[in-house]
């Protein structure tokens, strides 16, 4: 089951590559193609390390896939949220609609049935995840120019 968090993030950056920095501006702050992709590119082999200690049995590799599984989450409700709220197709809404979702069920479910961890433990997995998806979210609203020189 944890090796599926990184292949639904993949899906869900090939999804919104090319529409995304441009939607994130119009309707956010500036986000620039650049710093979409260093973001990107330190975010995603992060995830996969911490989906191998997860399927090792490490607790904090699976606490943070549980981290990291609620950011994709709330990541997807903010997807179809947006696309409601702006009228228009947000990058991403199409893997979290028929991906993320339905995975975060399932994947929820997993954790709580094989015990993984301690309620206590999930409950605070659940929250910074979703302290995490909103600092993302917050981030859009400011001007990030960055370029590679």
């Amino acid at each position: 089951m944890f090796i599926f968090v990184p292949i639904e993030l993949l899906i869900h950056i090939l999804e919104e590559y090319l529409r995304f920095p441009k939607w994130a501006s119009k309707h956010f702050g500036t986000t620039t193609r650049d710093w979409y992709n260093l973001t990107h590119l330190i975010i995603f082999p992060l995830v996969f390390i911490v989906a191998y200690f997860s399927i090792i049995g490490n607790s904090w590799g699976i606490f943070l896939s549980v981290v990291t599984q609620t950011v994709m989450f709330t990541n997807g409700l903010f997807h179809i949220f947006t696309t409601f709220l702006f009228k228009e197709y947000s990058p991403g809404v199409i893997s979290s609609s028929i991906i993320t979702l339905p995975f975060s069920y399932f994947y929820y479910q997993y954790i709580f049935q094989n015990q993984f961890l301690s309620l206590s433990a999930i409950l605070i997995a659940l929250f910074l995840g979703v302290v995490v998806s909103l600092s993302i979210i917050w981030s859009l609203t400011r001007d990030i120019n960055f370029k590679f020189k």
